[in-house]
């Protein structure tokens, strides 16, 4: 039992490596390439929670290789309420579900589940504004 649950452990690990080596280079670019000037000069109101959450939701792929670069960007300069939206779109949807939800449960069910990701990852960002002004 406990064999199996290691095996499997050390499987998925081993699965998700790349990606998270990819994320962690993809990051250190980051860090050297982009502008900390442009980064603070988003604004984290209603387009750029916007914005946030539309990339939110595009994005593929597990959130661990996001996490790196966030840790980048928020060091040179992300607000917080563009991070909350962005993270909470990313987790709650991406583009390989679209298929699968439009499959198993038609057109309208897939629009009022991006309506409410859309809804609850502005509210996210907006609350960080709230919590954190500055």
């Amino acid at each position: 039992m406990i064999e199996t649950l290691l095996l499997e452990s050390l499987t998925e690990f081993v699965r998700f490596l790349p990606i998270l080596i990819g994320a962690l280079l993809l990051s250190q670019v980051v860090r050297m390439f982009l502008d900390e000037e442009y980064l603070r000069g988003i604004r984290s109101g209603g387009s750029g929670l916007a914005g946030a959450t539309a990339v939110g939701i595009a994005m593929p792929g597990p959130i661990m290789g996001y996490l790196p670069v966030l840790k980048q960007l928020k060091e040179k300069g992300l607000k917080n309420p563009l991070a909350v939206s962005f993270l909470t779109a990313q987790a709650l949807m991406g583009p390989f579900r679209v298929v699968l939800e439009l499959s198993f449960f038609g057109w309208v069910f897939f629009l009022v589940h991006i309506v409410v990701i859309a809804v609850v990852s502005l509210l996210g960002g907006v609350l960080m504004r709230v919590i954190q002004p500055k």
